[in-house]
């Protein structure tokens, strides 16, 4: 099978990374939340061609939907027909391919991501490759303890979740698929309970503990839903509040700190991460406040005493342009707006991640799939 790589390349919602005579295709943010989903869009999760011809290295699953996320995951438009249901396994996608004699795992959108880099080392020390057939492209879920998302395993390692054939798209049979991780010594991912309907799955699905994520409903047709429980959705929702962003709104002005009971109710196993956005965003906040107090140490101290408010300003405007609204506040003695204004422009614009948090990539991850 072969792609048309200049389409993939030259659309404005494709992400396209390069290695080794090889690229990798991933959707990005715009593409979520402008909902700007097409064949190409779709496919672009994790897809690996040769760059020279545009022939598939490796055909993953194309994106798929939360039910009832998107009209087509409505109930009553989703397929009639027997379904299978896997569990929702939570780590990181990894796509096997072969290249030049190497085995090699990516991950959506990356050949060099630490769960790629991890995922790979240990495929090759773990898993017999002899068995796998080249014509198919195998998915695995990558599992260790520094890639934690929400669910603690008792295990590290890749557990197989599927395998696509890269030229039809036909996917291997879940019964075909426990046998070939039984073959290559790997897990493989567990099927849930059987149920008479959709609707039974729903409400069986919607009640696991936080221990599971949820599960993956896959349609005789091949079509794709994801269900997700309660408690796990609702830890999901907290960790998403680790956020420079979120941070900054839950911001006491008047108390000059983020609330006690604001930290207090994200994950615990997040302790180190929150601290860290705590300081972060408190500290980028106190800083400016020690500028603005020198800078107005600084004005009062070109001016004589007594000065009028006029001279006052014009002096302040000239020392400190930028700061000149804020000054006058001091100044006049308007502490509130001070305090408010200082807040409103310490406002994290990108709501990045700042580099060096504890847990950035976990918390990246979920932010990935919110």
């Amino acid at each position: 099978m072969k792609v048309d790589v200049q389409a993939y390349v030259n659309h404005p919602h494709v992400l396209t990374r390069g290695k080794d005579g090889l690229l990798i295709f991933n959707y990005d943010h715009g593409c979520i939340y402008e909902k700007a989903w097409d064949d190409i869009t779709i496919s672009a999760r994790g897809l690996i061609v040769e760059e020279a011809t545009g022939k598939v290295v490796a055909r993953p699953w194309g994106k798929f939907w939360n039910l009832n996320e998107m009209p087509q995951t409505r109930y009553e438009n989703l397929p009639e027909g027997p379904f299978t249901a896997t569990d929702k396994v939570d780590g990181s996608l990894g796509i096997h391919f072969k290249w030049h004699g190497n085995d090699i795992i990516a991950t959506r959108g990356s050949f060099e991501s630490e769960m790629a880099v991890w995922g790979t080392e240990w495929f090759r020390k773990n898993v017999n490759a002899s068995v796998m057939d080249p014509e198919w492209t195998y998915l695995f879920e990558i599992i260790y303890k520094e890639n934690r998302i929400v669910i603690s395993y008792d295990f590290e390692g890749l557990v197989l979740l599927g395998a696509i054939n890269k030229e039809t798209g036909e996917e291997l049979p879940y019964e075909k698929l426990v046998s070939e991780a039984s073959l290559m010594g790997v897990r493989v991912v567990g099927l849930m309970p059987q149920f008479g309907t959709l609707l039974e799955l729903a409400e069986h699905v919607k009640n696991l503990p936080g221990s599971k994520e949820g599960c993956v409903v896959t349609f005789s047709n091949g079509f794709k839903v994801k269900m997700k429980g309660e408690e796990y959705c609702r830890i999901h929702k907290l960790v998403c509040r680790m956020t420079p962003l979120a941070f900054w709104e839950a911001y006491n002005v008047d108390e000059d700190r983020i609330p006690r009971e604001y930290l207090e109710g994200l994950p615990e196993e997040f302790r180190e991460t929150c601290d860290y956005l705590r300081d972060f965003i408190e500290g980028d906040i106190k800083r400016r406040h020690l500028e603005l107090d020198k800078a107005c140490r600084e004005v009062e101290a070109a001016l004589p005493e007594n000065v009028d408010d006029k001279t006052f300003a014009e002096k302040t405007r000239q020392m400190y342009p930028n700061l000149f609204g804020w000054i006058m506040y001091c100044h006049k003695g308007s502490i509130a707006k001070l305090r408010r204004g200082i807040h409103r422009a310490a406002r994290p614009t990108g709501n990045v991640l700042p580099d060096g948090v504890p847990g950035l990539e976990r918390i990246r991850r979920v932010l990935d799939e919110s």
